[in-house]
């Protein structure tokens, strides 16, 4: 039983023995640095891993936004330089069907003349008031697209110095035509040998048509070298009138306001001379019937 007890004795003393070696070789384990160290380099891993996928995924997403700006702006690109060229390309074709004339010139017989503008108390584009100028290469114009779809409407007088009325169709130009009221001869009516040269090499701005305040229609032409020295070179005065046209100032009030008797260039080509009579009134007096039919046989 001794020896059986002492054989125990030693035999858990062995196992103690053992269990303190194993603990002691796992506390030096645990002690070793560089056991305590795998940790934190194992966090510090994963951190550097964590930032590294951010920084790519933030440079693919700035290098996609780039791409995306870039693509934009080629495409911005690309529809200005195309919405430019087309812009071009209408404007090249309607140069080319229009020609070199502008395009108030488009189907008239005379060319030249084009469209007064508005001066208040004088004229508007459809009229002229007296004692108010339509130098040369100017008229009065009008038109109605309804009932003349293309037609352009003009009384005015020319580069030349002669007095006309005309339509011009642009889209049927054999429909166009042209009235010569008054040629541009000068002073071979008048005998003034002050007009030596012809009206049309007379400046712009030295000939012009007007109609006096007594409605009569005159052409004038101012001295080359004095512009006070004025000339009549051609003068019809008003027809079948019971009374002599008395001066109305501010018969139109208002868009536009003008004195009577002025002249209305209607929109399908009539010529109207407007004045206040003053027995019958407004009397709106048309030329080649009443007023003026000398000038159209």
């Amino acid at each position: 039983m001794v020896d059986d007890d002492q054989e125990e004795a030693n035999t858990n003393a062995q196992h103690e023995d053992e269990q303190q070696e194993l603990s002691g070789i796992l506390s030096n384990q645990t002690g070793n640095p560089r056991f305590r160290s795998l940790p934190i380099l194992v966090a510090v891993a994963m951190i550097f891993a964590i930032l590294s996928i951010g920084s790519i995924t933030l440079q693919t997403g700035n290098n996609n936004t780039t791409n995306n700006i870039t693509n934009t702006n080629t495409n911005t690109n690309t529809n200005n330089t195309n919405t430019n060229t087309n812009t071009n390309n209408s404007n090249s074709s309607k140069q080319e069907q229009n020609g070199s004339e502008p395009p108030r010139s488009v189907g008239c017989l005379e060319p030249t003349m084009e469209c007064m503008e508005n001066h208040y108390l004088k004229n508007t584009r459809d009229r002229l008031g007296h004692d108010a100028p339509m130098h040369k290469g100017q008229a009065l114009c009008n038109g109605d697209e309804e009932t003349f779809p293309g037609v352009l409407f003009q009384f005015g007088l020319t580069s030349s110095g002669a007095l006309v009325w005309q339509k011009c169709s642009s889209r049927n130009p054999s429909d166009s035509e042209l009235i010569v009221l008054r040629t541009a001869s000068t002073n071979n009516e008048t005998n003034d040998e002050s007009l030596s040269m012809s009206l049309s090499l007379l400046p712009r701005e030295k000939v012009w048509f007007q109609m006096t305040a007594d409605a009569t229609w005159q052409i004038i032409a101012a001295n080359d070298d004095d512009d006070t020295s004025l000339t009549v070179v051609w003068e019809q005065a008003v027809q079948n009138r019971p009374s002599p046209i008395q001066e109305s100032p501010r018969c139109l009030n208002d868009r536009p306001v003008l004195d009577c008797p002025y002249i209305h260039f209607r929109q399908h080509g009539d010529i109207i001379m407007n004045y206040i009579d003053p027995n019958d009134g407004w009397v709106a007096c048309k030329s080649h019937k009443k007023c003026y039919p000398d000038l159209w046989e």
